[in-house]
């Protein structure tokens, strides 16, 4: 069956899905527009995770931008938590050449950066320090805070009170309780939702997604992690974020289409995207 796309130049006029998360590469390019487009996901966030993976990650989004002029695709890059030993400084002052360069106005956030106590791959206070680095750049370059935080809550709140924070912050990839998400409602802190929401023993995530408030609800894949319900154990895609999305609409009781729309306009909001 073919389907119809409505072409247009603006991207508020746009409704489909939009991937606030994920992690492509160039090689499964082709293959994975092909499916998004299927799908009606015409939105991506691609993110980096140290100083080259950024950069990759920059490469990825100009290959989706001269191949297809119907996915809208931005970049965040950052060091993430377990990399911030081996980064360090040196691996944030090279995020913030990217940001310095970066003419095009392909990156709309910074991170994932943030706390992850469950593997520890780094060192407390190193992931602290770097963590701290990347909110004073999202700040210093109005750039959206993208933060990863595993088993850090009480940690991630003291830094972010702590500093001072950039306008627009996403805890990506959310898996607090209730009571993190009541939290996150109170600082104005978006909450990003992946195929962990389709789990069988997902029940307090789901609560937590039913106690947040509707415009701070994002969707992701954080692929190719994370594959929803039924694909779990395979590779994911961005295109997946359909499934999350219609799954998330479904137990929210709100119609495909509206949520559909609902979360295109947070993710705009979310990253300043225009």
């Amino acid at each position: 069956m073919k389907i119809a796309f409505l072409k247009v130049n603006k991207l508020g006029d746009y409704v489909g899905w939009f991937d606030s998360h994920c992690h492509p590469e160039i090689e499964n390019l082709e293959e994975e527009l092909l499916l998004a487009k299927e799908k009606n996901v015409l939105g991506l966030v691609a993110v980096g995770t140290t100083a080259q993976k950024s950069k990759d990650t920059l490469d990825y989004v100009r290959a989706i931008r001269r191949q297809d002029a119907d996915i809208h695709a931005f970049a965040s890059i950052g060091i993430h938590p377990h990399d911030a030993f081996a980064s360090g400084q040196k691996g944030v002052a090279s995020l913030e050449a990217l940001l310095k360069a970066d003419s095009e106005g392909l990156i709309v956030g910074v991170g994932e950066c943030g706390l992850d106590y469950y593997y520890e791959h780094s060192p407390r206070d190193d992931q602290i320090e770097v963590f701290k680095a990347q909110i004073d750049l999202a700040r210093r370059f109005d750039k959206t805070l993208v933060i990863h935080t595993r088993d850090a809550w009480e940690d991630t709140f003291e830094v972010l009170d702590s500093v001072v924070l950039p306008e627009r912050v996403i805890f990506h990839c959310f898996v607090g309780t209730e009571n993190e998400a009541k939290a996150a409602n109170d600082y104005g802190i978006y909450m990003s939702f992946s195929g962990i929401v389709t789990f069988k023993n997902s029940d307090s995530l789901r609560h937590a997604a039913a106690a947040a408030k509707t415009e701070l609800i994002l969707v992701e894949t954080d692929s190719p992690y994370l594959s929803p319900v039924p694909l779990r154990g395979k590779q994911n895609n961005f295109a997946n974020v359909a499934i999350t999305g219609e799954y998330l609409s479904n137990y929210l009781d709100v119609p495909v289409e509206r949520f559909q729309e609902i979360t295109w306009e947070n993710t705009k909001r979310a990253f300043a995207l225009s």
